[in-house]
């Protein structure tokens, strides 16, 4: 995957600053807050409460952009868990965004003097490090550079290990590389027994794990994206949402190689489709048509 991008400063609905793409098309985060976001849709989902004392927690972020969900993961963990230890892992394919996150004054004003000398650490050395207070599990960050794909070989050593995978590529239209059954399969083997993926995409082709729908901040929509996990989650799915597993939507991405482009995992999915036994799409939303419209008017 080429790397260039060209960027255009956008000012989300909660006064959070991010940008547009302009190679994928769309913004790095939901135009109703990119920090609301974050924390809501991510770190809200990461049961940080759930681990015990001096445990240290392993978190993959994958796609971390301008370093949003890190630095929120950071946040929190200082405000709700300073007990942890952190072993943080970042997955970037370019590194200049982050910097040019760091430029703005109004992304910079949101975070506290630790969580932005760790981003500013990020930014220019790709890591950081602290050292742990007495009784305390210490605390790193590592970024890896490129495409994600080609990092997940380096990441095996992690089997079974990892807490929370922060899943944040751009949408599996714009870049189904980062959703196919493959690389999904492959963070899914990461997970510790009890660990979480979080992600802001409630795409029907995410599968092979205990699935759970976040429930929407929004009363116009019905869910703001998936935790998935090995274990089971308190998180349901509504019937609805059920159903839609069962559809042509369901129809996986694949990349058998982990090395093809986004326009072959798309043609061959929507050939994939196109003779697929399953519901069409379009079949479902209209049975549930009344009830989508229904949320829509409140």
């Amino acid at each position: 995957m080429d790397s260039a991008d060209v960027l255009q400063a956008i000012t989300t609905a909660d006064g959070s600053p991010t940008f547009f793409s302009g190679r994928f098309q769309e913004t790095f985060h939901s135009r109703a807050g990119a920090l609301a976001e974050s924390r809501q849709t991510f770190i809200d989902q990461a049961a940080l409460d759930a681990w015990p004392r001096g445990h240290r927690l392993t978190v993959l972020d994958c796609c971390y952009g301008l370093g949003y969900n890190g630095a929120a993961l950071w946040d929190a963990l200082t405000e709700q868990r300073p007990d942890l230890g952190l072993c943080w892992l970042g997955l970037e394919l370019d590194l200049s965004i982050a910097a040019a996150a760091l430029e703005d004054g109004a992304f910079r004003c949101q975070w506290r003097p630790s969580v932005l000398q760790r981003l500013r650490a990020i930014a220019s050395a790709s890591c950081w490090e602290e050292s742990p207070a007495p009784g305390q599990a210490p605390s790193t960050g590592r970024l890896l550079a490129g495409d994600a794909r080609r990092q997940l070989p380096l990441l095996q050593q992690l089997s079974g290990r990892v807490d929370v995978i922060l899943h944040d590529p751009f949408s599996p239209p714009r870049c189904p590389e980062l959703w196919t059954v493959e690389c999904i399969g492959a963070l899914a083997r990461l997970l510790s027994p009890r660990g979480r993926l979080i992600t802001y995409s409630r795409a029907a082709a995410l599968r092979g794990l205990q699935l759970g729908s976040i429930p929407p901040r929004h009363p116009r929509g019905w869910s703001d994206g998936s935790v998935a996990s090995p274990a089971a989650l308190p998180l349901g799915l509504s019937l609805m949402e059920r159903e839609h597993l069962g559809t042509r939507a369901a129809v996986p991405y694949r990349d058998p190689c982990l090395s093809d482009s986004s326009g072959e995992i798309l043609r061959r999915r929507a050939a994939e489709q196109r003779h697929s036994p399953l519901e069409a799409t379009g079949a479902w939303r209209r049975r549930w048509r009344p009830w989508l419209e229904g949320r829509a008017r409140t």
